[in-house]
């Protein structure tokens, strides 16, 4: 009995600390600090600045650190990409804070949870590359990627159209050489109206892939395997956005074609964007070198290893139809896929240092260059990029 009375009066402090973490909370963002939240490490409850990624354990830690000159830095890269009036709809807790849905103040951490998802994929939907997405599968204005392991088994998960993002980059040509260098690559949030822009934006494509996008913890099946996610090294917290890839022209998640089970791999929102990225900019990459001859037998092996398609970052599934049990095949090394997935942290970093000046927010890659002399920049645009949402299912 008087253990019981003692873990009341614990529950009851936690619970006490909880309600005045978000009253602080609240008065915090009042000021203008929407990317503050609060997370559970553990039994303690910290203020998070998600522009740092850095915790504090106080309110007087937080202000410090608002204050200090990382936080200034990271803040005029966010105030140049993040804020603007058309502002990102997702809050993945690495780089979107979106609040506008927010019911709860505090996210907690969950260990424990994996970072790989199941999802039954045994029927496959067949839409012909001219159909892609528009006919794919369609029910009450929303697409129905086929074969989706929820809490109540495995049936079609609904997702509709949540907007488009414009892809563009920054290529820096040296007039006497004529060589040319990419500097910076990113993603343009445009909005729901943004697939009406297309003639207007002068984008030549859409992309073959589109981002789906759902909340952590959403009821999809899953494998557990405790760890973070490779790219920020950051855990994927329940209710925050997590993202996975979308095959327009199969209609088919990525991962689909890399096993049986239907198995998928989630995202940071953010980090998908960013992967997204840096296979465009691999790709244009091996536009350029395709072209020229080398007789170097390790730079024609590098080559075949290159990246030639969007792929998830895990499997290195592209969604393409299987037929039976043959399963498509990984094609770039374990060694180069760590050394992509460094090379865009170090490019994200990049970009929120030196970030493109944009009227739409953005995120991006930058790739400082030295050779600036004598050379000319030229901005690209290159494609659409679809974003859909799951729908929401009650938890039970």
């Amino acid at each position: 009995m008087i253990g019981r009375e003692s873990n009341l009066r614990k529950e009851a402090a936690v619970n006490l600390s909880e309600v005045a973490a978000s009253t602080q909370l609240r008065k915090i963002r009042q000021q203008g600090y929407v990317y503050v939240e609060l997370r559970r490490v553990g039994r303690r409850i910290s203020f998070f600045c998600i522009l740092c990624l850095t915790p504090c354990y106080s309110e007087t830690v937080l202000f410090v650190h608002l204050g200090g000159n990382l936080h200034k830095r990271r803040l005029a890269g966010a105030k140049a990409t993040l804020f603007g009036a058309t502002p990102w709809p997702f809050d993945d807790g690495v780089l979107f804070f979106d609040t506008s849905t927010e019911t709860d103040m505090l996210m907690h951490d969950a260990p424990g949870l994996g970072r790989n998802c199941s999802c039954g994929a045994s029927s496959r939907s067949s839409c012909s590359v001219a159909d892609e997405v528009t006919t794919c599968n369609w029910a009450d204005n929303s697409l129905i990627i086929p074969g989706v392991l929820l809490k109540q088994g495995v049936s079609g998960l609904a997702v509709q159209p949540l907007g488009v993002g414009q892809i563009a980059y920054r290529v820096q040509e040296n007039k006497e050489s004529r060589g040319k260098i990419i500097t910076r690559i990113w993603c343009a949030w445009l909005g729901q109206e943004g697939s009406n822009l297309s003639d207007e934006l002068n984008v030549p494509v859409t992309s073959q892939y589109a981002i789906v996008n759902f909340p952590y913890a959403y009821g999809l099946g899953r494998k557990p395997a405790p760890g973070d996610e490779d790219l920020p090294m950051q855990p994927m917290l329940p209710r925050k956005d997590v993202a996975t890839l979308l095959n327009r022209r199969t209609g088919n998640l990525a991962c689909s074609s890399r096993n049986t089970t239907g198995a998928f791999h989630p995202f940071h929102a953010s980090c998908l964007i960013h992967w997204i990225l840096i296979c465009e900019l691999e790709m244009l990459a091996d536009q350029k070198q395709s072209t020229e001859t080398t007789e170097d037998a390790r730079e024609d092996q590098r080559l075949e290893n290159r990246i030639s398609s969007v792929f998830c970052p895990e499997c290195q599934g592209t969604g393409i139809s299987i037929q039976g049990e043959e399963l498509e095949k990984p094609t770039v090394p374990l060694s180069e896929m760590l050394r992509y997935k460094l090379k865009t942290i170090e490019a994200t970093e990049a970009w929120m240092k030196n970030p493109e000046m944009l009227k739409k927010c953005s995120t991006g890659l930058h790739f400082p260059s030295d050779c600036t002399e004598n050379s000319e920049e030229n901005v690209v645009p290159l494609k659409l990029l679809h974003f859909f949402r799951a729908h929401e299912q009650r938890q039970a």
